[in-house]
């Protein structure tokens, strides 16, 4: 494996406000790489700032050798960068089939999308069951399905996902975290944002902790679930 996605130094915010201080850390082919950190501590301005969503006002964002900084968003998702935001942004309006369909709009995602859509639909049989019914009217974890499938509409070689585990009950949670670790075994490379440090340790790669804007910790997945700066902080035990 080789980094797919490597920041140095990278600065963004909202304003004048600077959210993110000088972040630094890689993604690699192939792999699971969680974002830890509580509300506030700049997880979503990184997924937003990676996604092409608000500018980078310093630092290297590097993608397959290639400066994202200057691309606007769309292009950023026709080389493969796809954001699966948090509180999962449905159209609530349009059916499920039609949220899908949505996520294949690129000219990137065009060819094939009748084969990812069929990949999607088995992946989550739910999905199929309600593929006409109203996005509007599903639970919060078929919410969570849904937003995953159209962002695999999007034919990702990086999936960007912003806490999918975010006030979801325990069964879908791992339903959810199944899938990304299904993901993972089918190539895909995923940068995971979540709150659930614990659990999300349990099969990443590797791991960040961002605290105030700034990377406070960073290594393998099972050295930082054995981290004892890391249990006591923030999985508080």
């Amino acid at each position: 494996m080789g980094a797919l996605l490597s920041i140095r130094d990278l600065r963004a915010g909202y304003g004048k406000l600077e959210i993110l201080h000088g972040v630094s850390f890689t993604v690699e082919e192939g792999s699971i790489t969680v974002l830890l950190g509580a509300n506030g501590a700049g997880k979503t301005t990184l997924m937003r700032a990676i996604a092409g969503l608000i500018p980078v006002r310093d630092g290297v964002l590097s993608y397959c050798g290639e400066d994202l900084a200057p691309m606007p968003a769309h292009e950023r998702v026709e080389r493969g960068v796809t954001l699966s935001p948090e509180g999962r942004m449905v159209f609530a309006s349009l059916t499920v089939l039609q949220n899908l369909r949505l996520g294949a709009i690129s000219k990137r995602a065009r060819a094939g999308a009748e084969s990812r859509l069929a990949s999607v639909l088995r992946r989550f049989p739910r999905l199929a069951e309600r593929r006409r019914q109203s996005a509007g009217s599903l639970s919060g974890g078929e919410q969570q399905m849904l937003a995953l499938g159209r962002a695999l509409m999007a034919a990702p070689r990086l999936l960007l996902l912003d806490e999918p585990s975010l006030g979801l009950a325990p069964i879908m949670v791992k339903q959810i975290f199944a899938a990304i670790r299904e993901l993972r075994s089918e190539g895909y490379s995923v940068l995971l944002a979540e709150q659930n440090a614990q659990l999300a340790l349990e099969f990443a790669d590797q791991g960040c902790v961002i605290e105030n804007g700034a990377l406070r910790l960073s290594g393998r997945g099972a050295d930082l679930a054995a981290s004892d700066e890391l249990r006591k902080s923030y999985i508080g035990i």
